[in-house]
Order: structure tokens, then sequence, then C-alpha cells
């Protein structure tokens, strides 16, 4: 995985640029998403999330070698199977007569182009996006541009 850049909420004066308020994001285990398409609360419940491996232990020693079975005695030989009856040999059929390829028909006239549509109507360019209201509700919410910074 590539490294991760951890950033800095700010919100920013729309007309100045100036930092108005430093922003603490709050988040949930529910709202972490992993690459496998759970979140961290579900892995958290799965009990699923564990430490880095510890190093790995001593060799233990060799233990003594078992003794070896007997080898246990062949099976007898099956008797061969009957054999099946030949079959009859079947008459060949006569061959029929090949028709002949009719000629290819002639290549028909291009039909006429139609009539070349209107151009339609340009639409009004969007925001840039980073301007947002910030407030206890959209209504008396301000403008502020949000800024998120590499720390």
């Amino acid at each position: 995985m590539a490294d991760l850049n951890k950033v800095r909420v700010q919100l920013l004066d729309s007309s100045t640029g100036a930092v108005l308020q430093e922003v603490d994001v709050l988040t949930s285990a529910n709202s972490v998403l992993f690459g496998d398409g759970q979140t961290f609360q579900q892995k958290l419940d799965a009990g699923v999330l564990r430490g880095a491996i510890g190093p790995q232990g001593d060799t233990g020693a060799t233990g003594s070698q078992g003794i070896q079975g007997k080898n246990g005695d062949p099976g007898a030989k099956g008797d061969p199977g009957i054999q099946g009856l030949k079959g009859d040999t079947g008459a060949v059929g006569s061959q029929g007569i090949q028709g002949k390829n009719g000629d290819s028909g002639a290549k028909g006239d291009p039909g006429i182009q139609g009539i070349k549509g209107d151009t339609g109507a340009t639409g009004s360019q969007g925001t840039s996006g980073e301007v947002v209201k910030v407030g206890t509700s959209y209504a008396n919410g301000s403008q502020v541009k949000l800024f998120l910074k590499i720390v």
C-alpha cells in the first residue's frame, strides 16, 4: 500500500483565504472502510484485528524415528471379461447431385443523407466545489472555503 498523507481540515474566508478555524474531524468505526469492503467496526466485532506477528521461536529437537510397519499382501488377479459381439457393417448410400450457385444480384443505389439537427444549448459552468456552508443549519450557515492541508 502506498504511503498515506495526513490532512488538516481548515475553514477559510471565501474572500481573503484567511484561516477562520481549524476543524477537528469526527469519525466512527463504521465510516472507516478497508480494501476488502468491510468497515473497521465489522472487523472489530469479528475479532480479526490483530497486532504485529512476533519473532519466530527456536526450532524444537527432532524426535526419534518410529518403527516401520510391514508391507501388506498383494491382492489376487481378477478374471478377464467376456469379449463383446462384432457388429454388422452398414450399407454405403449413393451420392446426391450438387447444385450450381446462382449469380450475384446488382448493387442498390445509396440512400439520401438526412438533415443535420440543431446544436444544443451550452449549460452554465458549475462552481469549483471548494465553497461550502458552515453553521448549525443550512439556512443560517455562512459560506467558507474548505481546505485540506497535508501535514
